[in-house]
């Protein structure tokens, strides 16, 4: 969700008008979320975000198909943007992530989180703190990211990635590991009212013998994985 945030936080802090929406459609092969797969199969996605550039505040809903849990999820999301320059703003806001179809007994993939960043131009990076899931105790935990896009061409662009997790909760002492890095490199074309094409390539340092396996073996995921995805995004000011 990250991803689609970042651009939604570009828009409420340089967009010209003073209120509008946004909705975006998208589909992908896989739903890839700070370097982890977690779905098996094909996502599809939708959003609505709602921006006043006066304010500079934001909120919105995403939801997918294929979720944390591999169930449905629902992410709800608010923040206030500062611009500073330009191209430069800061960003703040809070994210929370919802399981709809979990059991009230394992809502383990409902959490919130905080975050504050930085946009300047083509960089931005953000830092996050997680309150934890509803289903343990004492699951904190921190994600830090930086993102640079490469214009290869007017329609086209390249978007590297880097991420770290850090487990910070007493949860994780009960693991080898508490952390982990990921990183990834994606091509974005786009079509114009055709929407845009993503293809990616993503990997992390989770391995077979990382600790977090032995949250879920899934998890494994030190192989690149490759997903191509597409999105249309309709948006009008109002």
């Amino acid at each position: 969700m990250q991803r689609i945030l970042c651009g939604l936080v570009t828009a409420a802090a340089l967009s010209p008008a003073f209120a509008a929406s946004e909705i975006n459609l998208g589909v992908s092969s896989e739903y890839v979320f700070r370097g982890i797969p977690q779905s098996d199969g094909a996502q599809v996605w939708g959003s609505f975000d709602y921006y006043m550039e006066s304010w500079g505040t934001y909120a919105g809903m995403w939801v997918s198909n294929a979720g944390l849990g591999g169930n449905e999820e629902v992410d709800v999301y608010a923040g206030y943007a500062l611009t500073l320059g330009e191209t430069l703003s800061l960003d703040f806001g809070g994210i929370g992530y919802f399981d709809p179809s979990a059991p009230e007994s394992g809502t383990s993939t409902n959490s919130g989180e905080a975050y504050l960043g930085v946009n300047w131009g083509l960089f931005n990076s953000y830092g996050y703190y997680g309150f934890g899931t509803t289903a343990e105790d004492e699951d904190e935990y921190a994600y830090v990211e930086a993102n640079y896009e490469i214009e290869v061409l007017p329609d086209a662009r390249v978007r590297l990635h880097g991420g770290y997790f850090l487990g910070l909760g007493d949860y994780y002492d009960q693991f080898a590991d508490d952390d982990y890095i990921d990183y990834g490199v994606s091509f974005i074309k786009d079509y114009g009212l055709a929407g845009q094409i993503a293809l990616a390539v993503t990997a992390t340092t989770i391995d077979a013998n990382h600790g977090f396996t032995a949250i879920d073996g899934s998890l494994e995921s030190d192989r690149p994985q490759f997903t191509v995805g597409w999105s249309r995004s309709f948006g009008s000011a109002f």
